[in-house]
């Protein structure tokens, strides 16, 4: 967390006194911290180097989550979404980059297994 702390800060410092997204850095900031405590690696929003796929799984989740909020009441329709979007769409990228992702660790990791 120091890494993304620091990583953080001197990106903050970088606006030289202009405004900041300062939600969508600490925004960036969580999810680096997740994805570098499941996937063993960063998904580099933090210090802007991002690749298109983790950009596009951060807009659905952020993007939906005004949804999310007025259907959650709702079980029966929020199962029903979650079964029909894991079939395709982005809920199936998300599914998809994190399966690989967890390979790719895992492989590092405890490479007597085969992957």
């Amino acid at each position: 967390m120091e890494e993304f702390t620091s990583q953080l800060i001197t990106r903050l410092r970088e606006a030289d006194g202009e405004p900041v997204p300062l939600l969508e850095y600490c925004v960036y900031y969580s999810y680096d911290v997740m994805a570098a405590l499941a996937f063993g690696k960063p998904m580099g929003f933090v210090k802007g180097e991002s690749s298109e796929a983790a950009e596009s799984i951060l807009r659905t989740f952020t993007d939906g989550l005004d949804a999310m909020g007025l259907l959650y009441h709702i079980p029966w329709f929020m199962n029903a979404i979650g079964i029909l979007t894991s079939l395709a769409g982005p809920l199936k990228q998300w599914a998809d980059w994190s399966q690989q992702q967890m390979r790719e660790r895992m492989a590092v990791s405890m490479p007597f297994l085969n992957f």
